[in-house]
């Protein structure tokens, strides 16, 4: 779990200012979409890196007050699962972890009401880490930061009834499915995926951006797609993931 980004107030206490991660262009790492009136979220990389921010999935969620969060992530920015915590805190019925939900991912799934991770699936939670460069000064704000980060961490998992007094020293503690049940990170255990929202957005405007952005080699792959009418898959994230490392091999690693 990586601590970053600016010196908010939380709750009775401060961050330290730190430098914000840098932005990486292209990658997403939550996508926003509705059942209904239920807002659901899915956040499938890592939290706070990449060309989306906390920002953007707050402001994307807006006031709804029936939340859903579905989670398959190894974690990220400590400082961002915070910020998405203390903001959904109260509004998420239910949190749905699939695959991972690791380190920072845990912050995030902590603030539903109740978690429900599926049958194979596990949750890892450590104390979080720092790589920091700079003189006393620097160093020992970065201590200060770090340490309030595992303070409402901790906090966070203590509220839920975890006894989380031995997860936080050198170590990464993992959980199967049945482990998470029993240390009170989960709440259910399931086994048949629930339905996924059909209409995603990653944010306002985004599908526009998008293909104002196609190359020519992305609007003729969109072609081919769109040749094959509507595509049911199982899974969006791992349907996307697949067409990725597809497209990745073929374009960089095929033998000549």
């Amino acid at each position: 779990m990586t601590p970053s980004g600016l010196g908010v107030g939380v709750a009775a206490e401060k961050f330290t200012a730190l430098p914000p991660l840098p932005t990486i262009s292209g990658t997403q790492w939550f996508n926003v979409g509705w059942r209904g009136s239920v807002c659901v979220v899915n956040i499938f990389g890592e939290i706070g890196i990449g060309s989306q921010s906390f920002q953007e999935l707050i402001q994307a969620i807006g006031t709804s007050s029936a939340l859903e969060f579905s989670i398959n992530s190894v974690g990220g920015c400590a400082f961002s699962a915070l910020k998405i915590y203390n903001a959904t805190r109260g509004r998420v019925t239910v949190a749905t972890i699939r695959g991972q939900c690791f380190s920072a991912a845990v912050f995030v799934a902590a603030s539903a009401k109740v978690i429900r991770i599926e049958e194979g699936a596990k949750m890892m939670v450590h104390r979080a880490r720092l790589a920091v460069f700079g003189d006393e000064e620097t160093l020992a704000k970065s201590l200060k930061f770090i340490q309030s980060t595992n303070h409402f961490y901790q906090k966070a998992l203590t509220d839920r009834g975890c006894n989380s007094e031995g997860w936080f020293n050198d170590s990464d503690h993992y959980f199967t499915a049945a482990e998470a049940l029993e240390a009170r990170l989960a709440d259910e255990i399931f086994s048949d995926a629930p339905t996924e929202p059909t209409a995603m957005i990653t944010c306002p405007n985004a599908m526009e951006t998008i293909l104002e952005a196609e190359t020519e080699d992305e609007s003729l792959f969109n072609d081919f797609l769109r040749a094959f009418g509507t595509l049911r898959v199982r899974s969006r994230t791992q349907f996307a993931q697949a067409i990725a490392a597809w497209a990745f091999y073929n374009t960089t690693e095929k033998p000549q």
